[in-house]
């Protein structure tokens, strides 16, 4: 079968675009905190951007194990970022812990070093290996800089950490739009992540009038 007409059958199958489906997983690493802003321009294409950079993919559909399917984010001919899978009975599963990895290279969106952490990041928090802690462990120069990036946001946010790498994570409800090492050297924000929450927090403030 050829790559267009498994596109459409995998399409009609789940009945929404395969743009769609990788919108949705970029997203979702984006709230885990890679500051990321997915951006669908087409049935089958997305732009991602990453600070001042963009990269373009196609987005298509190659074949799995047994009889299910890979979503991938393309940018050559033979490459495959995978962003969801498909069971042989139509199951759709989100695949966001290679993502990071593949919009470094071939995606060119950041080096090598930035995908390494934000790969070990994402599977951590997939993992349940980033883990609630008090407020008081986050040191107060810490926490100063990161209000200066969330500004009042800053109160409503709680504090997490990565074992692993010593990292601090800041976020609610499984969103993490803040991140630094800690040291403070590289506080990393997803604006994605930061909206999400403020709609959290917007909606909880309704409901409490």
């Amino acid at each position: 079968m050829f790559e267009e007409d498994l596109n459409r059958m995998i399409e009609a199958r789940l009945n929404t675009s395969l743009a769609d489906i990788a919108y949705t997983a970029l997203r979702k690493v984006a709230l885990l905190g890679l500051p990321i802003k997915p951006q669908k321009t087409s049935n089958r294409t997305v732009i991602v951007f990453y600070e001042k950079r963009r990269a373009v993919f196609r987005v298509t559909v190659a074949r799995g194990l047994g009889s299910s399917h890979v979503v991938c984010l393309k940018t050559y001919v033979s490459d495959c970022g995978k962003v969801a899978t498909i069971s042989g009975d139509g199951q759709l599963t989100l695949e966001v812990d290679g993502i990071p990895g593949y919009l470094s290279s071939p995606g060119e969106l950041y080096n090598g070093f930035v995908a390494d952490v934000w790969t070990a990041r994402v599977k951590a928090v997939q993992r349940g290996e980033v883990v609630p802690v008090s407020r008081e462990r986050l040191p107060a120069y810490l926490l100063s800089k990161v209000g200066e990036k969330v500004g009042p946001l800053l109160d409503r946010l709680e504090v997490y950490f990565m074992p692993a790498t010593s990292d601090y994570a800041l976020g609610r409800n499984g969103v993490y739009p803040v991140w630094t090492d800690m040291n403070g050297l590289v506080i990393s924000v997803s604006e994605i992540g930061l909206e999400e929450l403020r709609e959290l927090f917007e909606k909880e403030e309704l409901g409490h009038r």
